[in-house]
């Protein structure tokens, strides 16, 4: 477990720009994993995001939904294959499961899509609190590659 500190993150705090801000290490809630972050790509939907042109997204969030790193603890309820040490990509997307769209397994249309490094923190930073679900392991691959799991999809 990562110790209880503060970390950098690259975070938009006002329209216009991206700062370097300091945040806490984020605390994982049941069926998250904590990924320490080791490779993160940025793209111009962060550029959009900075500028206000992405209407979901929320101010104050840590940007970044392109990276990898390595799961670094469990949260004790989540239930998930995924071990401790293993490299992971990120599927930055989390649907709701709930709206026709979900029950449908349409899940890119998800009516109420929330997005780590949009609606919640994400790869700019040295920590990452992900759900389970949407951590993916790699094999044979460096965490540079990992990283660019979500643009080549």
């Amino acid at each position: 477990m990562p110790p209880q500190e503060k970390m950098d993150a690259a975070s938009w705090e006002k329209h216009g720009s991206i700062d370097i801000v300091e945040k806490e290490v984020p605390a994982m809630s049941p069926g998250d994993v904590l990924v320490r972050v080791v490779a993160s790509g940025i793209c111009g939907t962060d550029l959009h995001i900075c500028n206000g042109e992405t209407p979901h997204a929320v101010c104050n969030v840590t940007i970044g939904h392109e990276f990898a790193g390595y799961v670094e603890d469990i949260h004790p309820e989540t239930v998930t294959a995924t071990k401790i040490g293993d490299l992971v990509a990120v599927d930055p997307n989390i649907p709701c499961g709930q709206c026709g769209f979900c029950r449908s397994a349409k899940y890119h249309l998800c009516l109420n899509l929330r997005c780590i490094g949009v609606t919640r923190h994400g790869g700019m930073a040295r920590y990452v609190a992900a759900p389970a679900t949407a951590v993916h392991v790699t094999e044979g691959i460096s965490p540079e590659v990992a990283s660019l799991a979500e643009p080549l999809s």
